[in-house]
């Protein structure tokens, strides 16, 4: 009975499993689902509104780059799209249970950072964060608090069982060729690091 009920769960958990539209060469991926944002509005004129929202994914895709510390990327999106992205640095203790993130990016059409801790307990992820967006002329948007719960994500997983291409889209923004730039370059500041 306890073999049925482990492969019934495996596969429920398989099919419940969000695919990626192509192979991003993650070493791992972190999914946070139906985040709550608790945001301030500053919009040109001092007009300022403040709300909560849920419903929000937040996505990161890291590859390793030391002991405990990796490059990172990352998306804000929801049902209906892509929001805002970062690239930067996830540094975790070593037991692998917390740890600091911290990113930004710039374009020209948006600024965008975020700073926050991420936290392992009983089989889920925590994210507790603060960030803000803005147009760089009259709008900025600033997160007081990104709080939600997450798992991570097992790419070869996913890819074995044929499930890699199905589910909700991730990183649909990512310059994959940016990212891989970042981690080599950190990797030329840390000679004790190698491939």
């Amino acid at each position: 009975m306890k073999k049925i009920l482990g492969g019934v769960t495996i596969v429920l958990i398989l099919f419940a499993a969000p695919g990626y539209a192509q192979d991003l060469e993650c070493d791992y991926m972190l999914s946070f689902e139906d985040l709550q944002l608790t945001e301030t509005e500053i919009d040109d004129g001092y007009s300022i509104a403040n709300f909560s929202e849920y419903g929000y994914y937040f996505d990161i895709c890291g590859l390793f780059n030391g002991a405990t510390s990796d490059v990172i990327y990352a998306e804000l999106s929801d049902d209906f799209g892509f929001y805002w992205d970062i690239y930067g640095t996830i540094i975790w203790n070593p037991k692998g249970t917390s740890a600091y993130i911290q990113g930004s990016d710039l374009t020209e059409d948006f600024s965008t950072y975020l700073d926050g801790k991420i936290k392992w307990s009983r089989g889920l992820y925590s994210i507790s964060a603060t960030g803000g967006v803005n147009d760089g002329y009259s709008f900025i948007l600033r997160y007081k608090s990104i709080r939600g719960y997450g798992y991570l994500d097992s790419w070869d997983l996913l890819k074995a069982s044929g499930l890699d291409q199905i589910g909700r889209g991730k990183f649909q923004n990512l310059d994959k060729a940016k990212l891989l730039g970042l981690k080599a370059k950190s990797q030329r500041g840390n000679p004790g690091i190698t491939e």
